[in-house]
């Protein structure tokens, strides 16, 4: 037979468990409700711009992981992670006046990443070269493309020379598959 404080601590060790789990569940259907409403967003952005909302998804996934403060040691922001060169470039683009702070805001930073995606896909006709244009900036993308040790023809980059780049290519391209199976785009 166990001793009144074995029975004790199982009690505790019971209630400590349950909290733990009412505190995952809870968490879990918030993080559910956030993803929902970002996919609003998303959604809207994707028809606004023309852009796959995979490819979208793929790229908050690669700079994020969905966390709407994230902040770089770059200095970009939130679930897209704009960073203020960019931003200037999407408020001429949008005729807007973003501020960098703005960036934490979902439905703010979505639009201003996806107008800036689709900038740099009109512009490369590649996700591939327009996702290593939204890591490494287009300045270092438009010198790889003019180096035949990274492209043989200027429109296509076949090898790139930051790592850090180059698995972020990678990395995005990954996730950017498992949401077109999700969202059913080829």
């Amino acid at each position: 037979i166990p001793s009144v404080q074995v029975l004790a601590l199982l009690c505790v060790l019971l209630v400590v468990i349950n909290l733990i789990l009412v505190g995952l569940i809870a968490k879990d259907k918030a993080e559910k409700r956030f993803l929902k409403d970002i996919e609003v967003f998303v959604t809207f952005s994707c028809e606004e711009f023309g852009v796959p909302k995979a490819a979208v998804f793929a790229v908050i996934k690669a700079e994020s992981d969905f966390d709407q403060y994230a902040r770089s040691s770059a200095d970009a922001r939130g679930l897209m992670q704009m960073t203020e060169v960019a931003l200037k470039d999407v408020n001429r683009m949008l005729s807007e006046d973003y501020t960098i702070t703005q960036m934490y805001d979902p439905e703010i930073n979505i639009r201003c990443g996806v107008a800036y995606l689709s900038v740099l896909y009109k512009k490369y006709k590649s996700y591939d070269t327009a996702f290593a244009a939204y890591n490494a900036g287009q300045g270092n993308v438009d010198n790889w493309l003019y180096d035949t040790r990274y492209s043989y023809d200027g429109k296509q980059l076949y090898h790139i020379p930051f790592k850090e780049t180059a698995g972020y290519v990678k990395k995005v391209n990954h996730y950017y598959q498992e949401y077109q199976k999700q969202y059913g785009e080829n």
